[in-house]
């Protein structure tokens, strides 16, 4: 069975990547359902400005925002759920999506597009699309690197405009 939520994932990028990929998300306080972040006994749970998130990724902390509505990709979406993992010097970022807003293909085609010329600035780093949890390999669909579609699973007509 198909899962019914879409992740883009950012894998083992550096902290000032992260920092980049993060300071272009706008949105407002009140557009945050939740947030929560930690690191080892050290944990909070208040909605995070821009400035604040960027001070908890430069002192490691893992982050996991849920925002009612985010212009990120360029593109206004609603019902987002952002996490940051830190394992020592490299980060994950993922994005997480209901499934329904990649049923416009137009949607799917720009967030595709704005994520290659964005890999294009990531040298070497690899962003997987796919249905979640995107960690998986047998749940991957895309994998961008430097810009280019290198992978694509066919196997799933949903991705076949690719």
């Amino acid at each position: 069975m198909v899962a019914d939520y879409i992740e883009i994932l950012f894998e083992h990028i550096s902290r000032l990547e992260i920092i980049q990929i993060v300071s272009e998300l706008k949105y407002n306080i009140d557009d945050i359902k939740s947030s929560y972040y930690y690191l080892s006994s050290k944990e909070g749970n208040e909605h995070l400005s821009l400035s604040k998130m960027i001070n908890l990724i430069n002192n490691q902390y893992n982050i996991t925002i849920m925002f009612d509505s985010i212009i990120m990709f360029e593109l206004k979406l609603n019902n987002v759920l952002v996490m940051i993992s830190s394992e020592c010097k490299d980060y994950d970022l993922t994005f997480n999506f209901e499934k329904e807003l990649f049923d416009n293909d137009i949607i799917k085609e720009n967030i595709v597009k704005v994520i290659c010329n964005f890999s294009a600035k990531l040298k070497d780093r690899l962003i997987y699309i796919g249905h979640e949890p995107v960690e998986d390999e047998d749940m991957r669909n895309l994998r961008i690197c430097n810009g280019k579609i290198t992978c694509l699973n066919r196997e799933e007509g949903y991705w076949n405009a690719f």
